[in-house]
Order: C-alpha cells, then sequence, then structure tokens
C-alpha cells in the first residue's frame, strides 16, 4: 500500500484532463479540497484544468511551488484509473481515523454522544453511488468539465456508423445509445449492423458481436468480408463459403495481415453460445469482454428475464434490458429486428422505401426504447442498392425520406452513397 503523502502526489501528478476531475468527483466523491498534504496543489491543478482544458506541465507546477512551505515535485504519470482507486481508498481510511480520533475524548465525557457523533461522521465519510443522481444547481461545474471534454475529444465521442450518407448527415452515435436497426426479413439488417462494426472497428474500438441465428463459419465469413474491404482486399462471401481457389492468395494475405494483430478488438459468440440468450447473460458477456460496441443480432431471438407470455411485453422487457446494459457497461449497442406484416407491405407497395417505425414486429416498444431507430428497405431481394433512414433520434435531426446506399455484401460493398438528394429534416423530439 502506498503512503498516504506518496499517493497524494502520485494522483495529482496523473490528473491530466477535466473528464479525470470528472470522475474523481463522481466516482470518489474526491475534490480539490480532499488532498491533506498538498491541499494548494490540488486546487491549482482543478483550476487549471477546468480552465484550459489540460494539465499544467509538471515543469509549470513545480515552478509555482519551489518556494512555498511545502514544495511539490511532480511524481511521473501513473494509471489515472488505478492510482484514483487506490488514493480514494487511503483517503477513506484517513477521515475514518481522524473521526474516530476527534471522538475518542467525547466517548470518555458520553458514550452516547461520542457513538452518535462518531456513526454521523462516519456516515458522512461513506461514498454513496450517486451517478444517477443530481442536482441542476449543485453540478454546474461537474457540467462544465463534461463539455470541456466532449469539446477535447469531439472525434473520440462520437462512432460513426460506415454507412455514409448517415455520417455526412450528423448522425450521431456514441456511448450508452441503443441503436435499433429494423428492416424485413432478408433484406440485409444483419450486413448493415457488420458494416457498422466493422466502422468502429476501424477507429480504434473493441467490438462484441452476439448473434443467436448465425453459425461461427457464417459470422466469421461476414466479418472477414465487411474488415477486408476496410484494409483494401476485394474478396467474396460465395467464394469463401465454397472453397474457390481463385481467392486463395488474397484471402491469405488478408487472414496474415490481422493475424498481426493480437488486441482480441473482434469477438463473436455464435448461436452456441445460447440459443435464447437473456439480457442478464448478455450482461455477464459484456461484463467479461468489456466491448466499445456491442451487436445483438435479432432483438426477437432473445428471451426475456421475466416472466412474461406475450412476444409484446417481452420485447418490451428486452428493449428496456438492452437499454439499461448500454448504460451501465457505457457502449454503444446495436439491435436488430423486423417488420411486421403491414410494415412489410408498405415498403413492397412504396417501391422499397424503409418500413415505418409504427410497424416494427412485436409493437412499438422497440422502437420507442431506442435512442436512434434506422430502417431499410428495398425493391427487391436482389437488388444491389437498399433505403436507408433514420425515422426516429431522441436528439438530434431525423430524416424520414431515405438515401439510397450501395448494397453489395458479397463483396463487403455496403453503405455508399448512390446519390446526395437532398433529405427532408424532421422534428422526432416528441416520440
Amino acid at each position: 500500500m502506498l503512503e498516504p503523502s506518496q499517493a497524494e502526489k502520485i494522483l495529482l501528478s496523473s490528473i491530466q484532463t477535466p473528464s479525470h476531475i470528472y470522475d474523481l468527483q463522481q466516482k470518489y466523491g474526491i475534490t480539490s479540497d480532499s488532498f491533506f498534504y498538498f491541499q494548494d496543489v490540488a486546487k491549482f491543478i482543478f483550476s487549471y484544468i477546468t480552465d484550459q482544458g489540460s494539465a499544467p506541465t509538471h515543469s509549470l507546477i513545480t515552478a509555482s511551488f519551489e518556494n512555498s512551505a511545502t514544495p511539490f515535485v511532480p511524481a511521473p504519470i501513473d494509471n489515472f484509473s488505478y492510482i484514483a482507486e487506490q488514493y480514494a481508498s487511503i483517503n477513506m481510511k484517513q477521515k475514518a481515523y481522524m473521526a474516530i480520533a476527534t471522538s475518542t475524548k467525547w466517548l470518555e465525557k458520553s458514550p452516547s454522544d461520542g457513538v452518535m457523533l462518531l456513526m454521523k461522521t462516519l456516515e458522512g465519510i461513506s461514498v454513496p453511488d450517486t451517478t444517477h443522481r443530481s442536482s441542476l444547481e449543485r453540478t454546474t461545474e461537474n457540467r462544465w468539465s463534461q463539455y470541456m471534454a466532449r469539446r477535447d475529444d469531439e472525434a473520440v465521442l462520437r462512432i460513426k456508423t460506415g454507412i455514409q450518407p448517415l455520417d455526412e448527415n450528423n448522425i450521431w452515435l456514441q456511448k450508452q445509445q441503443l441503436v435499433g436497426i429494423q428492416a424485413d426479413t432478408k433484406i440485409g439488417k444483419s450486413w448493415i449492423a457488420w458494416k457498422c462494426a466493422s466502422q468502429a472497428f476501424s477507429e480504434g474500438h473493441k467490438i462484441l458481436l452476439i448473434s443467436p441465428e448465425l453459425s461461427s463459419l457464417e459470422m466469421s465469413i461476414r466479418s472477414d468480408i465487411v474488415l477486408s474491404k476496410l484494409f483494401g482486399y476485394t474478396l467474396s462471401y460465395q467464394a469463401i463459403q465454397r472453397g474457390e481457389p481463385s481467392i486463395g492468395d488474397e484471402y491469405k494475405s488478408y487472414l496474415d495481415s490481422i493475424a498481426e494483430n493480437k488486441d482480441d478488438r473482434w469477438i463473436q459468440y455464435d448461436q452456441v453460445f445460447n440459443l435464447k440468450p437473456s439480457p442478464s447473460e448478455l450482461d455477464t458477456v459484456i461484463t467479461q469482454e468489456k466491448p466499445d460496441v456491442v451487436i445483438v443480432d435479432g432483438i426477437y431471438l432473445l428471451r426475456s428475464d421475466e416472466r412474461l407470455t406475450s412476444a409484446w411485453e417481452q420485447i418490451r422487457s428486452i428493449s428496456t434490458s438492452l437499454k439499461a446494459l448500454a448504460v451501465k457497461h457505457n457502449i454503444l449497442l446495436y439491435c436488430t429486428n423486423q417488420v411486421n406484416r403491414q410494415g412489410s407491405q408498405k415498403s413492397q407497395d412504396n417501391n422499397g422505401e424503409p418500413p415505418p417505425p409504427t410497424d416494427t414486429a412485436y409493437g412499438f416498444d422497440f422502437a420507442r426504447t431506442c435512442d436512434i431507430l434506422i430502417g431499410l428497405g428495398a425493391r427487391s431481394l436482389a437488388d444491389t442498392t437498399r433505403r436507408i433512414n433514420v425515422p426516429l433520434a431522441r436528439s438530434g435531426p431525423s430524416y424520414i425520406d431515405s438515401f439510397e446506399i450501395t448494397f453489395i455484401p458479397d463483396e463487403g460493398d455496403i453503405g455508399n452513397s448512390v446519390n446526395n438528394t437532398a433529405q427532408t429534416l424532421i422534428d422526432s423530439s416528441d416520440w
């Protein structure tokens, strides 16, 4: 265990961004007043980061306090999350020991009053989980720190879809969102989800794909097709599936290129995992894998953790649980779903336009729960393009008119704009 003064110095030296300050306040209740040995230094660092958006240099810190009663020489920067957790434990112990020492004289005079004083003090030291509770008036500094973190890390916070018209028209995806992809059977929901996953992978995110329907072989070939396209290869799903010699050299070259990466950032769970997994089982897998982006291919293939009989009740329960998982694990979670017969017929009658969100299979609760809903339609299964729209978005723009995109999954050519026709912007703030 680190010495308290050393832990304090290492933590102060490791605070680098507004996000670090926010995490200290939210997770551990640590503010600039929580440092016993270097309180002036703490106030300086917290204030500087809040104003400037980044930490002062070590040389600036040293120069600012070289003539003080307690000169401060920064320690080497350490893993912030680890040292924050260590210091939080040390800080709580110090407060508890001081409370016990202070209450000793009261215990001697009046045991009853002393015990009451000690209980109240210790109760105030404990740090409850207040992540989901906030006072608007008392969290202005926190909200500013969050804004600064978003401003500085805008490119990191946004996770693009890889679908060209969606990315170009400010469809904003980020962690803690549930994104639905709905379409009729065999239109290409899973391929769109795989394309979104490959884009996130290319941005450095860890991907977890869960399909209660596809086999390991089917999932692997799909993954190879979308990823190989990113890496500049032209492969064919059918050629790989059939073992055709014509693509052997290029396929081997692609496999060799990804074999060099041992980060385990693309993880797949196929139908053998569980033919009908529940959200609680997905919770366990997500906890183990710690992904950034999760694809759940087929909400209708999951089962609710509750004992519900009707399909619409189960979908409502599962949808709510998936949204909770996105928030709990700080992930972006995509989930595919089918439309009902009415939606399928409307799409066919409307030249392949995406079905309306009201025609979601098993009730509207899936669409209502999603932060963003992506619709997909096609004139025919053999068509090499698809119509895609975003009819519902909890915040940001929604597009009820559709964009036309390329859709040749055999080659991994998915999501490029076919034309740039202006789309109709609608307000979906009330749904």
